[in-house]
């Protein structure tokens, strides 16, 4: 039985891994720009974002509170930008609508990324 908690555990640091250091602004930047550098499509996240219209040609997808990011502080308003044409909906940029000062996050280490 010992064996399979250690394995349980290991497992779910691997999955989901852990939150270490302290909470910076250049992390907060890294991630979103990674995000952007990966071309990443905003679709499988929808749900943790809701779309308004930016301008005429981008939507934006701002942080929903009640389900987004957990290590980043409800004042903090963020958004992925992405163009309307696109059906993919990848992010093209990122922007801070109000709280830069409270957007701040910890680095997050997994064992699988």
């Amino acid at each position: 039985m010992k064996v399979n908690n250690v394995f349980l555990v290991v497992i779910v640091f691997m999955v989901s891994g852990c939150y270490m250091g302290a909470k910076t602004y250049e992390i907060f930047e890294k991630q979103n720009n990674g995000f952007i550098a990966r071309k990443t499509s905003i679709k499988p996240f929808a749900g943790y974002y809701i779309k308004k219209d930016y301008n005429e040609t981008e939507y934006i997808y701002i942080r929903d509170y009640e389900r987004g990011r957990k290590n980043i502080p409800d004042e903090c308003v963020f958004g992925f930008i992405t163009k309307k044409d696109d059906p993919k909906q990848i992010a093209i940029r990122w922007e801070i609508i109000s709280g830069k000062e409270y957007c701040k996050e910890q680095q997050q280490y997994t064992l699988i990324q």
